[in-house]
């Protein structure tokens, strides 16, 4: 069986609206909602995130806090005949409520599955998810709030809380930007481009990372933080997990003099031969400027058994970086200099993985070669 590969990166953003009835013989005025043993509100249960009303008042509605019930059967309408054949691309429900308020014929959109995967969308009258202001806008924060909460990050740490069913997460930051269309939107369409800053991925194995005195990577205030997660559990009844993933992250109060950022080199479609043993799949890319290594991860599946990078340097000179030769899916190190290197502009990073597609690695592994 022909393998085919490609990298693929969901965002879920799932936004909450609750509201619980007072206890009897509570006015609405007294009433408070329950707390966890450390005081925060206690938001444990189970939430649908089907209703189609955005966080954010569109610009279209502007001045409208509410959809008269003629508007909201039209909406309703529009979106059945958009989503309910699987032609249009999955989107999240705030996205059905964009397509079937511009009345598009066809969504299109970055997505990993058609929209017959999609639960049935509900449609309110209300415009937005928030109700104050009345513009129904989140409001921008005030030269001093922004002064108090912008934080440098020296490290962070994610927990999947997913055990053996768990096969990677991954974090992003997208900073603020007015007029800019919502994070989940341009992830439908963009796929992880669309997310932000690349924050971290981890898998078994994984550590938290920690950057090196003087290092940091800032985050803005009004930021939005986002992950997704990647499961390969078995099918069947009674399989089922519940997972609390969980980001924390390690602020920087001292000077920074280099900024951090994550990024990859990654090769996103190829095709590994039925059978192959030691398939060989490779990818690169030049520096445009001077930069300083901290890290690398390599990544692979259940076929992956090796992985190599090289720098090319601008007079001809080759340097092995990093040489993996027994790769192993279930443990998945970051390999961090003592000392962090230096990469000139015009320096070739070559990076190879190699792939096992054999009946004897795919009944080790549990997979079809």
């Amino acid at each position: 069986m022909q393998s085919r590969h490609f990298a693929v990166s969901l965002l879920v953003l799932a936004v909450v609206a609750w509201a619980a009835p007072p206890a009897s013989g509570q006015s609405a005025d007294s009433w408070e909602p329950p707390r966890t043993p450390e005081g925060r509100p206690d938001l444990r249960g189970v939430w649908l995130n089907n209703v189609a009303t955005p966080l954010e008042r569109l610009p279209e509605l502007a001045d409208r806090s509410h959809l008269t019930r003629e508007e909201v059967a039209t909406l309703t309408a529009r979106a059945d005949r958009i989503f309910a054949n699987g032609r249009s691309a999955f989107t999240t429900p705030e996205g059905a409520f964009r397509a079937a308020l511009q009345n598009v014929e066809t969504y299109i959109a970055w997505s990993t599955s058609s929209s017959i995967g999609m639960v049935d969308v509900t449609f309110t009258d209300r415009t937005s998810l928030i109700v104050d202001p009345p513009d129904g806008r989140i409001p921008a924060l005030t030269p001093a709030a922004q002064s108090r909460v912008a934080a440098v990050d020296r490290g962070w740490e994610f927990k999947t809380d997913a055990g053996k069913v768990g096969h990677h997460m991954c974090g992003f930051v997208r900073g603020p930007a007015p007029g800019e269309r919502p994070v989940e939107e341009a992830a439908a369409e963009e796929g992880a481009a669309g997310s932000g800053q690349l924050l971290t991925c981890i898998a078994e194995g994984a550590e938290a990372v920690m950057l090196p005195d003087g290092y940091g990577l800032r985050l803005e205030a009004g930021s939005t933080l986002t992950y997704n997660m990647h499961y390969h559990k078995d099918p069947g009844e009674g399989t089922g997990i519940w997972t609390q993933p969980e980001i924390a992250f390690f602020v920087e109060d001292r000077p920074v003099r280099y900024q951090v950022i994550n990024d990859s080199i990654g090769n996103t479609g190829f095709e590994i031969p039925p059978g192959h043993p030691n398939y060989r799949i490779g990818t690169s890319r030049t520096l445009d400027k001077d930069i300083q290594v901290l890290t690398y991860w390599p990544h692979a599946h259940l076929r992956g058994t090796a992985s190599r990078y090289t720098a090319i340097y601008p007079d001809g000179r080759e340097e092995l970086l990093l040489d993996v030769p027994e790769y192993d899916q279930g443990w998945q190190e970051t390999y961090k200099y003592k000392e962090p290197k230096l990469l000139p502009e015009g320096t070739r990073i070559d990076v190879s993985f190699w792939y096992d597609n054999s009946p004897e690695r795919a009944a080790q592994r549990g997979f079809n070669p």
